[in-house]
């Protein structure tokens, strides 16, 4: 029945799942005298559509789990290169750090 929060539900329940949510009114697609594509190939792009969203919002999470490993590799070399340089430097940070938790 037309009203009863079908919609609705579908989209909190996709927000909760963090997966992607489109609405399409199937109606306008199956009129009369409509010439187009048909439903498989409206659905098939609807569902590649979705596939693209969920592949970049993996990408952005994994690039910013490749960056805070990369920042600390390269941490690493800097202070096995130069620890005398850094090491105040590090127990200064480490002090601030402490003080702000």
């Amino acid at each position: 029945p037309t009203g009863c929060g079908k919609s609705e539900i579908a989209r909190r329940l996709a927000k909760l799942a963090d997966a992607p949510f489109i609405k399409v009114e199937a109606t306008k697609f199956t009129e009369v005298g409509y010439h187009g594509r048909d439903v498989d190939s409206i659905i098939k792009d609807l569902v590649e559509n979705a596939i693209l969203l969920v592949r970049q919002k993996l990408r952005e999470r994994a690039a910013s789990t490749i960056r805070q490993h990369v920042e600390a590799a390269l941490l690493k070399l800097i202070m096995q290169q130069h620890p005398e340089e850094h090491a105040h430097a590090l127990t200064s940070a480490a002090a601030a750090a402490e003080q702000n938790q």
